[in-house]
């Protein structure tokens, strides 16, 4: 199952939230698998993706504006709207629930 795309210029990748190389190009993960304190946070704040729960199309109302924003700061990861009323919104693919 793949992620949406934002708009114009901004390409979205299937990659998952995992482990992601450290700044000098090494694993972010330790020998035994568990991410570091580093590689954590970088996946807090650098998502690979991000699921918005009842995404609207609206982007003047308060569950449109996240789809809105994302593009407009240019995010480059994969986006899944989750809203169980729609097939897709703003030409992303919709789920009916987290679990799809």
């Amino acid at each position: 199952m793949g992620g949406g795309r934002l708009g114009p210029g901004c390409p979205v990748s299937d990659t998952d939230a995992g482990a992601r190389p450290d700044s000098a190009g090494g694993a972010a993960s330790s020998a035994g698998g568990a991410l570091t304190d580093g590689a954590r946070l970088r996946a807090l704040l650098s998502p690979a993706s991000i699921a918005v729960i009842g995404a609207s199309e609206d982007p003047e109302t308060l569950s449109g504006r996240p789809l809105q924003i994302l593009a407009q700061h240019g995010y480059t990861g994969a986006v899944y709207p989750v809203n169980p009323r729609h097939r897709s919104i703003g030409g992303i693919p919709a789920f009916p629930s987290i679990g799809d």
